[in-house]
């Protein structure tokens, strides 16, 4: 089983800053298909971690929370306020066996707010999932597969702050012929697909891609491709894959460039911790 924790915590620290016009606003599209090919005795177990999706305050929120067992898995979620909505949606498939993934994430700010205050916002979603233990039917190369698009839009007026990121991750691991053994990852990294830890007990390896836009001036980035792994995988042997999708949406009437890491990083915490 993957345990996943979001911890909405941290301090914030605007400072004092003179009216800027608004409105302003930016949003995050995410699209990711992961297929792995070859040919596979079984898929033991399907799992959906879960899919969320938040908007501001983090009682607006929807999870939709683990799903799991030997049949496809479908699950979605969608999260929206006056100033902006997120969703996230996944489906995990069979024949070869699929992870196809959406997230977005829109907000919409005005400064100054009702009382005078500075004004921020954020959005958030995420999908992940995957099909665990494929028994491999033959000795042979396989091929794992990524296909993405990628919409970051900081669509901003006047000096208003904005940052727009998607992240894609991708595993596929080894089970060492045993569903409960360790999880070795066979992806190798390289200059945009960057291998992590989940830093827990008992966790493994992944890759994941990451694509950030910190700008003033409104400047709409799209971000499309393929990547794909060939694997050797032997007769009888037991493998996993998984893949997630985030988009993240962010706006602050600050312009000081170190303010919306701040709030990146200080309000919205992504933990991983995966267990087997």
């Amino acid at each position: 089983m993957r345990l996943v924790t979001i911890s909405l915590a941290g301090a914030l620290f605007l400072a004092a800053a003179p009216a800027f016009a608004g409105p302003f606003g930016a949003s995050a599209d995410v699209d990711s298909t992961t297929t792995v090919s070859g040919s596979w005795t079984s898929v033991q177990w399907y799992e959906a971690d879960g899919c969320y999706s938040g908007v501001g305050d983090p009682s607006v929120s929807d999870w939709d929370s683990q799903a799991q067992g030997n049949t496809p898995i479908s699950l979605s979620t969608a999260a929206s306020d006056s100033q902006g909505q997120a969703s996230s949606a996944i489906v995990v498939s069979a024949g070869p066996p699929t992870i196809d993934i959406a997230s977005s994430a829109w907000v919409h700010d005005v400064w100054p707010g009702p009382s005078g205050e500075v004004d921020y916002h954020w959005a958030f979603g995420y999908s992940q999932g995957g099909a665990n233990w494929l028994t491999s039917g033959a000795t042979q190369t396989v091929d794992v597969t990524v296909e993405y698009d990628i919409m970051l839009d900081p669509a901003e007026y006047g000096a208003a702050e904005t940052e727009v990121f998607a992240n894609i991750y991708v595993a596929f691991w080894d089970g060492q012929n045993q569903p409960t053994g360790p999880n070795d990852l066979l992806l190798t990294e390289d200059a945009e697909w960057v291998r992590e830890n989940s830093g827990g007990p008992n966790t493994s390896d992944y890759l994941v891609k990451t694509v950030v836009l910190d700008t003033v001036g409104g400047v709409t980035k799209h971000f499309a491709g393929s990547k794909t792994w060939h694997v050797d995988v032997t007769a009888g042997s037991y493998y996993s894959f998984w893949s997630q999708a985030d988009a993240s949406a962010w706006t602050v009437a600050v312009p000081e460039p170190a303010t919306i890491t701040l709030l990146g990083l200080g309000a919205l915490a992504l933990l991983w911790r995966k267990r087997r």
